[in-house]
């Protein structure tokens, strides 16, 4: 996760260690940010900040604060509290007294601040919950902290021990880690102009992470005008990370998908899914061009297509998008001719042939396509070489060899034969269509 590596880059970076910023010698008193501390008070807080079980070092602080309520070294006792607490995972807490400091403000210097940010940043991440009494605040909050960090490492100080581009590149990796707060908490608050913008920064600098990516394709495709083809490539690149997210991100993007396309097929957005998926697996760096055709594109595929039997059977792109713009559509009055049927349960399966050559018709022998008949009487009295009508829904293509399914079929009543008389023989009609 994002938050851990830039949370100890930035330790690493400031520096925090109190044992560096309180040494003096032979611990006499000193004078820091206008206040003064005795040595009592010093070793005190040492003795506190020294010991090395969590629960333990809370009781030091505690009878530290009982002793010394308005020591000067209250500062540096609320970032123990606060990473002591972190430590032991009681983020309320943590975040309970990175608030305590931060709200001494430029009273207490930059490194200080900074490590609470990190601090309480962190806990925010781990602990928030969409079900939380007073999430719109605590969203808010987290918000207005991150971006508080950024402003503070652009006013941070080098430190001595710290080349500067390695200063540089920790500072990167701090304030990415800060846009990715701040994306997350205005995706959470529907600010998502804004989680765009903050979550592109965080990706960039985790391009391997694929919650960020999965945020980040959730805010492109919620914003006032969507952005539709950046929000399936960052799905798909979260799902591509192969990540706990991965599901969540596939099925996000099928979602969305079939949304674009308003396509009658799930099946066909799923495809589509697992198509950018795997481009975004061979070229992880790279975002392609995409080309999906959104539901205006396939509205105007349908008013201009020709018979789709002669189109769908060309196997280009061009019979590819038709099958989207097609699928799940309802089709009425289609004539064909049956050349086999059976059942299964209660659904007549007819095998048969359509061409708007009657000739061809009379010559067919093998099916190019599948007709699923449910609950419907007189169908039983449908064989072999009968010609019919029907109304039915398209739901399955293949190419070779050419067969197009449909379901829920219903027969045109004046094409089915009727019951049998005793005497009385009858024959198949012929559709001249």
């Amino acid at each position: 996760m994002p938050f851990k590596t830039a949370f100890f880059g930035l330790s690493l970076l400031i520096g925090v260690g109190v044992l560096a910023t309180l040494g003096g010698e032979n611990g006499h008193a000193q004078q820091l940010t206008g206040t003064l501390y005795t040595a009592a008070e010093y070793n005190s807080y040492m003795a506190a900040s020294q010991e090395k079980e969590p629960q333990r070092r809370i009781a030091a602080l505690d009878a530290f604060v009982e002793r010394y309520p308005k020591s000067s070294l209250l500062p540096y006792v609320y970032t123990n509290y606060s990473t002591t607490y972190h430590e032991l995972k009681n983020y309320p807490k943590t975040i309970e007294y990175a608030d305590r400091l931060l709200g001494l403000g430029s009273q207490v210097e930059i490194e200080t601040r900074l490590g609470a940010i990190a601090t309480r940043s962190s806990a925010f991440m781990q602990s928030f919950r969409d079900t939380d009494a007073n999430k719109g605040r605590e969203l808010t909050q987290a918000r207005e902290v991150a971006s508080q960090g950024i402003e503070l490492l652009d006013k941070l100080p080098m430190p001595l021990n710290i080349t500067s581009e390695e200063f540089a590149k920790e500072k990167t990796t701090a304030k990415a880690f800060y846009h990715s707060v701040i994306g997350y908490a205005a995706l959470e608050l529907k600010d998502y102009n804004d989680a765009v913008t903050h979550l592109k920064l965080a990706a960039e600098a985790y391009p391997k992470d694929p919650i960020i990516f999965l945020r980040l394709g959730i805010a492109y495709l919620h914003t006032l005008a969507p952005h539709y083809l950046d929000g399936f490539s960052a799905l798909a690149r979260s799902a591509a990370l192969n990540g706990p997210s991965k599901e969540q991100a596939r099925k996000h993007l099928v979602d969305q998908i079939v949304s674009y396309q308003q396509c009658g097929c799930r099946n066909l957005a799923e495809r589509e899914a697992d198509h950018l998926i795997a481009a975004a697996v061979k070229l992880p760096e790279k975002q392609s061009e995409l080309d999906i055709p959104s539901a205006a594109d396939l509205q105007k595929i349908r008013e201009s297509a020709g018979p789709i039997l002669d189109d769908l059977q060309k196997d280009d792109e061009t019979s590819r998008k038709l099958w989207l713009a097609v699928c799940g559509l309802e089709f009425p009055e289609v004539a064909v001719k049956i050349l086999e049927s059976s059942k299964v349960d209660d659904t007549f399966e007819f095998k048969a042939f359509r061409s708007p050559v009657v000739e061809e018709m009379e010559k067919a022998k093998e099916p190019n396509m599948v007709i699923k008949v449910s609950h419907e009487a007189g169908v039983d009295r449908l064989k072999a070489g009968d010609y019919v009508r029907f109304h039915g829904t398209l739901v399955g293509y293949q190419w070779k060899p050419f067969l197009l399914t449909w379901e829920n079929a219903r027969i045109s009543p004046e094409d089915l034969p009727p019951e049998k008389v005793k005497g009385k023989k009858t024959t198949s009609k012929k559709l001249g269509r």
